[in-house]
């Protein structure tokens, strides 16, 4: 699969306070992003390193990665590395949480037109915002 485009990571302290923005132009992304999570739901893989893919172009974060954790914690984005900047980050959810996940990006897909979707909950201290042609 052919991607021109870069995908955009970007941390920031947004309108709704801390943000990790992740931003695609191409359908192909929001395919490879969803099929990467369904590995992890489906015990495929066990974590990915966002940052490390091929064509991704990140500012002002050191680390983000994401994993499958067997039963919910506290803050399901933890910030590893609060001293060092720019900070890394290890993004940790549930099976349950990345089915969630899974279905909030298959709606980018079923739409397939300029959206977003909010892929933590209201309930963290950061947001992981992913946005498609926006």
């Amino acid at each position: 699969m052919k991607r021109h485009e870069k995908m955009i990571i970007d941390y920031y302290n947004g309108a709704y306070g801390r943000t990790i923005r992740i931003g695609v132009q191409e359908r192909e992304w929001i395919v490879l992003l969803r099929d990467l999570v369904l590995q992890l739901i489906n015990d495929m893989i066990n974590c990915v390193d966002l940052l490390q893919m091929e064509n991704v172009q990140y500012t002002n974060l050191s680390e983000l990665k994401l994993i499958k954790v067997s039963k919910s914690i506290y803050s399901n984005l933890l910030e590893i590395s609060h001293k060092r900047m720019p900070p890394s980050f290890l993004w940790q959810q549930t099976k349950e949480e990345l089915i969630v996940i899974s279905e909030l990006i298959e709606g980018l897909l079923c739409a397939d037109m300029a959206g977003h979707q909010y892929l933590t909950t209201d309930d963290g201290d950061i947001l992981i915002e992913l946005t498609y042609k926006e």
